[in-house]
C-alpha cells in the first residue's frame, strides 16, 4: 500500500472479522493512518472509528436509501453512531437543516 510508513498506527475495518488477532491482513479500501494535520489520533477514539461508520452509512444507505437533498431526522445524534450518522447525511447529501 501506498501513502503509508513501516510502523505508521492505522485502524482498519474487518468485515470479515478477526479484529482481535496480533497480525491480520487486511483489504487496503479499508485501512486509514491515524496520522493527520493535527498529530497522531487517539488509538481509544479511532479504535471506535471502524464500528460507528459504518454502522451509519449502512443504515442510511442501505436501510434508509437516503438520496441527496431527502431530510433526514437523526434521534441521539450526540452518540457514536448518531454523530457519524449526521456527519455522514451531509456528505452524502441530506438537506440542511433549516426554520420552516
Amino acid at each position: 500500500m501506498s501513502g503509508l510508513e513501516v510502523g505508521e498506527p492505522i485502524a482498519a475495518y474487518l468485515p470479515a472479522f478477526g479484529g482481535y488477532s496480533e497480525m491480520v491482513a487486511a483489504d487496503t479500501r479499508f485501512i486509514r493512518s491515524l496520522r493527520t494535520g493535527a498529530g497522531e489520533a487517539d488509538l481509544a477514539e479511532a479504535a471506535g472509528l471502524p464500528c460507528v461508520f459504518p454502522t451509519a452509512f449502512g443504515v442510511l444507505k442501505d436501510a434508509g436509501r437516503l438520496r441527496k437533498g431527502e431530510d433526514v431526522l437523526i434521534h441521539s445524534a450526540a452518540g457514536g453512531v448518531g454523530s457519524a450518522a449526521a456527519q455522514l447525511a451531509r456528505e452524502l447529501g441530506a438537506a440542511r437543516g433549516r426554520a420552516d
